[in-house]
């Protein structure tokens, strides 16, 4: 009798779907303020399906934010590749799109980069102000992407908005807390997740990694 794990190739035909597994990334660093986070990517995802990065952000009022957060980092950890971006969602997380596009993944890997070993930087605001966020690294040579909020919870008269304070208004947008929820602090907390993304050719299927969920919340200074 075949089995099947789920989230793991398997070699043979059993006349039953096959997943394709895809290494977590691994957190090397995350900074509250000005809110940052690094990860290494896995040269063992030097396979035809991968494709690159999704990043999931999730912004908390000022009260119990600790507490949210721990109850939703255990449930997104806990739910495995498989449920992952259903989770995410449930849980109340928005997808990082990258600037000027809706293809899936936010941040794109090529095929010469795969098999290298490189860390992604992503930084979400910066001491000036009004930059876009944007992610980079250097594998085969430098690269950047620039990163936008959840474009899906947005009409064409809103544009593109970020993360720059400028961006982020308090009862103005559904991602952002109501103003009554947020205090006097001027910043608001954010937790991040980011997962490997790829395709499985054999049943042209979305395959994702176990989720990251960064270890602490960022701070991410609102207007």
């Amino acid at each position: 009798m075949c089995l099947a794990l789920l989230g793991a190739s398997i070699a043979g035909g059993c006349g039953i779907p096959q997943f394709s597994f895809l290494a977590a990334p691994e957190l090397q660093d995350s900074i509250p303020l000005p809110p940052a986070v690094t990860f290494s990517h896995d040269p063992s995802n030097d396979v035809d399906g991968f494709r690159g990065y999704e990043i999931y952000y999730k912004f908390y009022g000022s009260e119990n934010a600790q507490t949210s957060f721990a109850n939703d980092r255990a449930s997104v950890e806990a739910a495995g590749p498989q449920n992952a971006t259903t989770i995410l969602r449930q849980r109340g997380f928005y997808r990082v799109f990258a600037e000027g596009s809706s293809d899936i993944p936010a941040i794109e890997i090529g095929a010469s980069e795969r098999a290298l070993e490189f860390d992604v930087l992503i930084e979400f605001q910066f001491d000036a102000g009004g930059e876009p966020a944007r992610a980079t690294w250097d594998a085969t040579g430098p690269e950047s992407q620039e990163l936008v909020r959840d474009q899906s919870i947005f009409g064409p008269s809103d544009g593109e908005p970020g993360f720059a304070a400028a961006d982020l208004v308090p009862d103005a947008h559904e991602d952002v807390p109501a103003s009554s929820e947020i205090g006097q602090s001027g910043t608001i907390d954010m937790a991040v997740v980011i997962l490997s993304y790829g395709i499985d050719f054999d049943i042209f299927s979305q395959v994702y990694s176990q989720p990251v969920v960064v270890d602490q919340l960022l701070r991410i200074a609102y207007q």
